[in-house]
């Protein structure tokens, strides 16, 4: 048995030499920038921020505005650049709701890559409410958030790539007839933990990928997965706001499955499927110039056929017509036998006469 010094001094070996494949992550500074820094009632506001040092790829930016209260009014994700550190514009519209009184906002941005946050930044900006419906920050009416009845609804499963898309109709919870609407913010969450926007405060700009305007209430985005997305469940939510305490959300959800399908593989096969089909063509094409080429061989097989049957049938003729010849000239000649047999016994008869009458003369 090995003595406890010697067990120590090895776990301490292992323990060092392991030590640098543990990854550490520097301190990073946040900072987020509000423009402008003091807004009234339906006011454009944008927002940006940096991280100091850079963390490289796969990082991203999650926004949340509060209001006095603590209550959040406008949610966003942006992905953070892996070079200058820099993420967003956020950009929203204040006012519109209850939510937005009057006071001190607090923009908190986290920085991290799903599971771990490697900075957080704040800074603030004051805002006026000067529209009918301010209101106390601290309470939201059930009908302001249940006025509009948001419906979403995305393609699913899909693949990390992929492109796909996403719908939402907005109707009233009223009458149930479709409203146009003003999108607040739309965006998914990630299994990781992430958020990422698709659209901000906008009906038809500001949008990730493309959006489309089917009808009033029936809209559509177009866009493509990363790559680098995870299998799992992916939430989406979408929040209408169109003032004057008409408001509504909605929550939908796809899954992404990398196993289902990859693009390099579809591409393969489809591939492979016009490879053969180019095959089965150029087969098709040579067995039909084939029984072109026998039919025609058939057919001058068959004509020739029938010229040496009616050859044939000639000949048999012509043998025919022979024979009724040869009968002919031998029944002729069988006549002109006994004619002359005839006409020499007439001339003996006719002689042996004669010699009798000179006989009778001379005596």
């Amino acid at each position: 048995m090995k003595a406890l010094p010697t067990i120590a001094a090895g776990m301490l070996v292992a323990f060092l030499a392991l030590t640098p494949l543990v990854p550490s992550v520097a301190a990073a500074t946040v900072t987020v920038t509000p423009s402008p820094t003091s807004a009234s009632g339906a006011a454009s506001m944008s927002i940006t921020g940096n991280i100091n040092p850079s963390p490289g790829a796969g990082f991203s930016a999650v926004i949340q505005v509060t209001n006095p209260a603590g209550v959040v009014v406008a949610p966003g994700s942006f992905p953070v650049d892996a070079t200058t550190g820099n993420f967003g514009p956020f950009t929203f519209t204040t006012g519109g709701t209850i939510r937005w009184t009057s006071g001190t906002y607090t923009i908190t941005a986290n920085v991290g890559n799903g599971a771990t946050i490697i900075g957080t930044g704040t800074n603030t900006f004051s805002y006026t409410c000067t529209e009918t419906i301010c209101g106390s920050p601290s309470t939201t009416p059930a009908a302001a958030i249940s006025s509009i009845n948001v419906q979403v609804t995305a393609e699913s499963p899909v693949w990390p790539g992929q492109t796909t898309w996403v719908s939402v109709l907005t109707s009233s919870a009223t009458n149930g007839s479709l409203v146009e609407a003003t999108f607040q913010t739309i965006h998914y969450h990630t299994p990781a933990g992430g958020l990422v926007t698709l659209c901000t405060n906008t009906v038809t700009t500001n949008c990730t990928g493309t959006f489309a305007r089917i009808h009033i209430g029936f809209y559509t985005w177009t866009f493509t997965l990363p790559s680098s997305s995870i299998d799992g469940g992916y939430f989406i939510h979408a929040w209408v706001n169109n003032g004057n305490n008409q408001q509504g959300q909605g929550l939908g959800a796809f899954t992404v499955n990398s196993g289902i399908a990859q693009q390099p593989t579809l591409t393969t096969v489809s591939t492979a499927l016009s490879a053969v089909q180019a095959t089965l063509t150029s087969m098709q094409n040579t067995i039909t110039t084939t029984f072109g080429q026998l039919s025609t061989t058939l057919s001058t097989l068959q004509q020739a056929a029938t010229a040496t049957q009616d050859a044939a049938n000639k000949a048999a003729a012509a043998a025919t017509a022979l024979s009724a010849s040869v009968t002919t000239i031998t029944t002729g000649v069988q006549s002109s036998q006994t004619y002359i047999l005839v006409v020499a016994a007439l001339a003996a008869i006719t002689l042996v006469l004669e010699l009798a009458i000179l006989v009778r003369k001379l005596s």
